[in-house]
């Protein structure tokens, strides 16, 4: 199977590693406990592994209205030599949107440790443990602090696992529903406190994101009284059959919806004209007893994962895959809620 070397600055840390993050740790079906969160990087086998990468992603929807999305990513794909990046970027309601970015060019540059999630980038941080997630970051305009705080412990479901001769993927969700608080203190002004619902993952691992899969779908709804997420992964040899999948719906103290391992069935296909790809419009999700469907509502955005490289990248990448993200408003009901609500419904295609 192709293995495939390019830019890093330009496909590594942006469509490659954003594409489909891998990965590798996989605990028994005991508690996970602090250590089982720590990042690859920390295991000197895993860190000079050339497909090695950690993703941790951390979603809220604030009081009053606005947002906040915060993600780590480190990895050695595409000659990435461990290079780490932590963005984050706050919408607090009736405020500016505060954006900040860390990046350290490779794996002796930042610092992790073995016995819990930890990457220190110097001016950006972050660290977790079991029922706890909290990230530091600065920069020249304003200082943010956050932490999140759940009563649920970390999963890791079976259809967010892979292996494939001996490399692996497994995605382990950190916070099923959590309460989040920060602060931003701008440079001479006043500090915002802000407060919200989060929920957070962590994928890991060394399959190559163009052997991992060829279609991927993402959804997730954090609502005023639940959180419900969901992924689904087609092999590249699957003929577009979704074998990976799993869903979960958790209030603040229960999980009344658990299904590790999931069928999905795609219906209402819309093909797209220019590149040939088929978007299902509709899914149901089954398994555990439970079941799961959605309607689109709206397509929000349809993105082309190449528009920002350069054209000798962009040349050398297309060999290999075109991939293309869409972006949904969907309706849903599951077993547990019988009431539609509207979820974040995101279908993408590598080849």
């Amino acid at each position: 199977m192709v293995r495939l070397r390019i830019n890093p600055t330009a496909w590594g840390l942006k469509a490659l590693a954003c594409a489909a993050l891998v990965g590798f740790s996989m605990p028994s079906a005991a508690a996970i406990k602090d250590a089982d969160l720590s990042l690859g990087f920390a295991n000197s086998e895993l860190r000079d592994d050339s497909s090695y990468s950690d993703q941790v992603t951390l979603r809220a929807e604030l009081e009053g209205g606005g947002s906040l999305y915060v993600r780590f990513l480190a990895t050695n794909v595409a000659g990435a030599d461990g290079r780490a990046e932590l963005r984050a970027r706050v919408s607090p309601a009736d405020n500016d949107t505060y954006k900040v970015k860390v990046r350290r060019g490779e794996a002796s540059k930042w610092k992790t440790v073995g016995n819990r999630l930890y990457a220190n980038l110097g001016r950006g941080r972050i660290e977790g443990r079991v029922g706890r997630l909290s990230v530091q970051m600065e920069d020249k305009a304003f200082r943010i602090q956050l932490e999140v705080v759940t009563d649920h412990a970390p999963v890791q479901p079976k259809g967010g696992r892979v292996k494939d001769d001996g490399d692996h993927y497994v995605t382990t969700v950190l916070v099923p529903r959590g309460r989040l608080t920060g602060r931003i203190e701008p440079a001479g002004g006043a500090p915002i406190e802000i407060k919200g619902v989060a929920y957070a993952d962590l994928r890991q691992g060394n399959i190559q994101p163009d052997d991992l899969a060829d279609r991927w779908v993402h959804l997730l709804d954090i609502g005023p009284k639940s959180t419900f997420a969901a992924s689904a992964l087609s092999r590249p040899d699957a003929d577009g059959r979704f074998g990976h999948a799993w869903m979960m719906q958790a209030t603040d103290h229960k999980l009344p919806l658990y299904s590790p391992s999931a069928k999905v069935a795609p219906s209402r296909i819309r093909k797209d004209k220019d590149n040939g790809y088929r978007i299902p419009q509709e899914l149901t999700l089954s398994g555990g007893g439970h079941k799961a469907s959605l309607k689109v509502a709206k397509l929000r955005e349809r993105k082309d994962d190449l528009s920002g490289l350069g054209g000798l990248e962009r040349f050398v990448v297309e060999r290999f895959m075109k991939p293309w993200s869409y972006r949904h408003d969907a309706t849903y009901t599951t077993s547990v809620q019988a009431a539609s609500r509207t979820l974040n419904y995101v279908y993408q295609q590598l080849r």
